[in-house]
């Protein structure tokens, strides 16, 4: 095991970056599981897991003690996470990234998130997505039931709450229902009165840019544990490769197509002044300033101007 300071899982919460690592099973010694670095041209959701380094400690922490370079912490049991947890995790990180891969688009993919953190937090009810638009102003751009979209619109007129905390502050935030009382009182008397007493917010990265944060209610009182906040957390390392893979991806289609359109405007105008310089007898520079004119006067772009007067002299 590394991470052998504080205690991973609050380290985790509060988001706390290192290198990134995996973790896999140990073959030498059973119920060990080894946290190892991965390089950054190696990160990869496939066999391993790829995590920050506090949250993979908080997530496999076996049991022992300090003086073993392990962590105990509070709510969590001797064993960590099961074996079923783990796969769990695998099979959630697996099917977000099959959906972005769908023709659903964002919304679609920020669902299947959601869906997905109902299964890995013990105790949760309703998921969804909070998204902070330029103005400042929050929506909710995916949920698992109404009532998520009511709490959350709960907490935008009161404008503040967990998942609004969560993704201004750019930390995890865990709240049971007295402290949530405590916390945001006119929110939480709210959300009580629509089944909500429980609450788990982490804020969701996108190439250097909070965009807002995924939130877990639960209908009973006890709150969640600092092992879910690091389970999420796991699954939104993943989700933020997704999204900015999927970014890159996006960019380079859109240059893709425009560096298309510049290459076929360039030949529309190139075949324009050759058909200009024939019927005129005059120079290509000459013939290229007869089409800037033109598209001046007539405020028309430059292709559409190359691709009507090659037309006319063609049929002339």
């Amino acid at each position: 095991m590394i991470d052998t300071g504080d205690c991973a899982g609050s380290r985790a919460e509060r988001g706390t970056a290192f290198t990134p690592h995996r973790f896999g099973q140990d073959s030498v010694r059973p119920g060990v599981r080894i946290i190892s670095p991965v390089s950054v041209a190696a990160r990869r959701f496939l066999y391993f897991s790829e995590v920050l380094p506090s949250t993979a400690a908080a997530v496999t922490n076996k049991g022992g003690s300090e003086n073993h370079g392990r962590c105990t912490m509070s709510g969590v049991s001797g064993n960590g996470l099961a074996d079923h947890q783990f796969d769990a995790l695998k099979d959630a990180i697996h099917s977000v990234y099959s959906e972005l891969d769908s023709a659903g688009g964002t919304d679609r993919f920020l669902e299947e998130v959601s869906r997905e953190a109902l299964v890995l937090v013990p105790g949760a009810h309703l998921a969804g997505v909070t998204v902070l638009l330029d103005n400042g102003d929050a929506t909710t751009r995916a949920a698992t039931d109404r009532v998520v979209v009511d709490v959350d619109r709960v907490q935008y007129d009161a404008g503040d709450g967990p998942c609004l905390e969560a993704a201004r502050t750019q930390t995890i935030t865990r709240a049971d229902s007295e402290e949530a009382t405590r916390r945001w009182p006119s929110f939480a008397h709210s959300a009580r009165r629509l089944g909500v007493a429980s609450y788990l917010s982490a804020p969701i990265l996108l190439e250097g840019k909070y965009l807002g944060a995924l939130n877990v209610y639960g209908r009973d009182a006890h709150g969640f544990t600092r092992a879910d906040a690091a389970v999420l957390n796991v699954l939104l390392v993943a989700v933020r490769y997704a999204l900015d893979g999927a970014s890159r991806l996006e960019e380079a289609r859109r240059r893709g197509e425009q560096l298309e359109t510049a290459m076929k405007s360039r030949a529309v105008i190139e075949q324009a002044k050759g058909a200009i310089m024939a019927a005129r007898r005059v120079s290509a520079d000459e013939a290229f300033k007869v089409l800037v004119t033109e598209s001046k006067n007539r405020n028309i772009k430059l292709r559409v101007i190359a691709e009507a007067m090659l037309h006319t002299l063609q049929e002339g």
